[in-house]
């Protein structure tokens, strides 16, 4: 192995260490519970002042009919409507019109002419003592 193979490999340990790290932090915060500052003190609760029991009264025991029952409730599945103004009826459906996208004419190819390249003199040219011609823009194609 060559020093560059070692380099390689040290570098994404590297990375991938302080990348694991980030996301074990971020976990460790996500559900983390905060911790109160350290000058926090709970509130302290009295214990209301209730009527001690007398231990020669019984004490009213709950009995498991007096729990509160549940209204089982019907599976889903199986459920029937219940009146004929909870069907739901086929033509009721909307159904909207998909816009169509018109395509654009194919576009007109012409042929390119080659270009022309131009000799090298083997004289300098005078810039200042030569003017400058102008080229025309050419005209533009006009959108059909």
């Amino acid at each position: 192995m060559d020093i560059q193979n070692i380099l390689n490999i040290a570098i994404q340990v590297i990375v991938m260490g302080f990348v694991s790290l980030m996301l074990f932090d971020f976990a460790d915060r996500l559900w983390g519970v905060p911790m109160p500052p350290a000058s926090w003190q709970p509130p302290v609760i009295e214990p209301a002042t209730a009527p001690q029991p007398n231990p020669q009264q019984e004490i009213p025991q709950i009995s498991p009919a007096s729990a509160p029952q549940f209204e089982e409730i019907p599976d889903p599945w199986t459920l029937q409507p219940q009146s004929p103004h909870h069907a739901v009826s086929a033509s009721s459906e909307v159904i909207v019109p998909f816009p169509t996208i018109r395509l654009l004419p194919p576009a007109k190819v012409q042929p390119t002419k080659p270009k022309r390249t131009k000799a090298k003199s083997s004289t300098p040219r005078k810039s200042a003592s030569t003017p400058k011609r102008q080229r025309q823009p050419k005209p533009r194609m006009k959108a059909v």
